[in-house]
């Protein structure tokens, strides 16, 4: 494979949300794609199964070294990620969550957006919804509910709830918690 000797990544666009890097090095697997159009263009006996093993082989590079990215990338924003869900009671803003992992506010945003494929407010929403259906669940009041999770009222708990589950609350305790759920 002909590939510019500047080349040291190739950018991907994707239609649906994947966590992983939309840049990977192409270091790795760049002689393993140049086999590949090799064995393409020579057409030798039994060069479908080259081709499959080759693309298995350069899939299982790239996956590798996607995790390996995604897992240091993950303990940038760790400590934030952990903190809206085991507190998604607390009214957390940008700034409090940037400062938990020692970024600046914009950056931070950048950052939590790439990995998570979301802005922190949509995941704190994510995990007061996973948090009231446990609560639900467990038989608590819904005015209780909405309290404890900083609900102004009643009403936009409800309100929320719906909008993320495709249930109000009581139609969620009732059919006890199997949610067709939209979201959460």
């Amino acid at each position: 494979m002909d590939l510019p000797a500047d080349t040291d990544s190739i950018d991907l666009h994707l239609s649906h949300r994947l966590a992983v890097p939309s840049r990977f090095p192409l270091a790795a697997i760049a002689p393993i794609l140049e086999r590949i159009v090799k064995e393409y263009k020579q057409e030798k006996p039994g060069y479908p199964t080259m081709l499959r093993a080759l693309l298995m082989e350069g899939l299982t590079l790239w996956l590798r070294q996607t995790a390996q990215s995604a897992g240091e990338q993950s303990t940038k924003i760790g400590p934030a990620v952990q903190a809206l869900s085991d507190h998604p009671e607390h009214p957390w803003s940008v700034p409090q969550l940037a400062a938990l992992c020692g970024y600046h506010p914009i950056y931070f945003s950048k950052l939590f957006r790439e990995e998570m494929g979301m802005a922190p407010k949509t995941f704190l929403i994510q995990e007061k919804i996973k948090k009231a259906k446990q609560l639900l669940l467990e038989g608590m009041k819904l005015e209780t509910i909405a309290e404890q999770l900083q609900y102004g009222s009643l009403h936009y708990f409800s309100h929320h709830f719906k909008k993320e589950t495709g249930l109000t609350p009581t139609q969620f305790r009732l059919q006890g918690g199997e949610a067709t759920g939209r979201k959460s």
